[in-house]
């Protein structure tokens, strides 16, 4: 593989906690995340470092199921993030929200249209072979999967072609990918399973000790290597008045 092996988040100390230097390329992130913004906001801070960073050649594909196009586009500049500077090359963002039920005229499994509009693109022959590396996001994991009865999907569809198939396909292309959840929203057995399948898992909690509320990160796990007791540790996560994202590596919760 050429270039890096691994990619910075842009979060030093979130380097650090991983041990690796960064997130090994061509991972499937798995971010698990209590309901509230702040893993949506974790991956937003790697995501736009990643895209925006001159000493790697990235090209952002960023999937949408809970909101708008519009709306994301204004959360990053809320969080000081204006991805509206960065080249249009290097930024598209696959808008699958859906405000009323599928037309009929698709007649499609949705799972093969996100597989099409997703993956299709993340292979495209202008960005493979070129040595631009895909950051891509399915932003929420949750809402996709709230959908899938809806659609009338059978759930061994759910896992033969998008679990299983898009997890192995996904990972040969460079970069890192995201999958957003929030946990409680899907049956603990499904995020199990998918955590299986993914190469890096993030999980994040809520702690609430009167009315002061505090968030940590833990890293159950980073590929096949063996469990380190600094990843195993749950880590405070501090966000800045100017939504800068850090993690507090001194102060250690078993």
């Amino acid at each position: 593989m050429e270039g890096n092996t691994v990619l910075s988040t842009g979060i030093r100390t979130l380097d650090v906690v991983i041990g690796e230097g960064g997130i090994p390329n061509r991972s499937l992130v798995l971010v698990v995340g209590d309901v509230g913004y702040i893993h949506r906001l974790l991956v937003q801070s790697i995501v736009y470092h990643l895209s925006g960073d001159p000493s790697v050649n990235t090209a952002v594909k960023y999937v949408l199921y809970d909101y708008t196009a519009e709306e994301l586009i204004s959360i990053f500049k809320e969080i000081k993030m204006d991805i509206s500077t960065l080249p249009e090359d290097r930024w598209k963002i696959i808008d699958m929200y859906k405000e009323e039920p599928i037309p009929d005229i698709l007649e499609m499994n949705p799972l093969s249209v996100l597989l099409s509009e997703y993956m299709d693109d993340c292979f495209d022959e202008n960005v493979v072979g070129t040595g631009r590396r895909i950051v891509s996001v399915i932003d929420s994991l949750s809402t996709f999967l709230h959908q899938i009865p809806e659609w009338g999907v059978d759930i061994d569809d759910l896992y033969s072609i998008f679990i299983k198939e898009f997890s192995h396909r996904i990972t040969k292309i460079d970069g890192i990918h995201f999958w957003l959840m929030t946990r409680g929203l899907q049956e603990e057995h499904i995020e199990n399973t998918i955590a299986h399948f993914a190469d890096v898992v993030f999980s994040l909690r809520q702690k609430q000790s009167g009315e002061r509320v505090a968030n940590f990160i833990q890293i159950p796990k980073l590929g096949t290597r063996i469990l380190r007791e600094q990843r195993a540790r749950e880590y405070p996560i501090i966000v800045t008045d100017n939504y800068q994202v850090r993690i507090d590596t001194k102060e250690r919760i078993v």
